[in-house]
């Protein structure tokens, strides 16, 4: 809740990659019950594929936004934020959104949710069975 304060967004999700899978799940997805897909679609696919952030301001006319989840929920999507999420040797171990920004998301916002990705990936990795 402070994250989405200082950087003013409506909603957080944070996506596990499965490896043996090839798939993602939310461990958090606010008002949202789990979401699982597969790992090649939408954004969360798009930043694991090349392993950087990823935003689209304008989230219908981007190709990579997977429209799905919004139909299944209600929700409307305007703006996206997604990084990855990696050990400190590199490994992936998830992406988190931040959605929907009053104005348009920018650099700034990219390094502070690098930031975040990196303090949430040792949690992560216990809570999923990573060592």
């Amino acid at each position: 809740d402070i994250v989405k304060e200082i950087i003013d967004v409506e909603r957080i999700s944070i996506f596990i990659y499965e490896y043996e899978k090839n798939n993602v799940y939310t461990c958090r997805a606010d008002y949202a019950d789990k979401i699982e897909m597969p790992a090649n679609k939408g954004i969360v696919g798009k930043v694991i594929e090349t392993k950087k952030a990823y935003i689209t301001n304008d989230a219908y006319n981007d190709e990579n936004f997977n429209k799905e989840v919004d139909l299944k929920s209600g929700f409307v999507t305007k703006n996206i934020l997604a990084v990855p999420i990696t050990d400190t040797v590199g490994k992936l171990i998830g992406v988190i959104e931040l959605i929907n920004k009053k104005g348009d998301f920018n650099d700034k916002d990219i390094a502070f949710a690098k930031v975040l990705a990196q303090y949430l990936s040792e949690p992560l990795k216990l809570q999923i069975g990573l060592f």
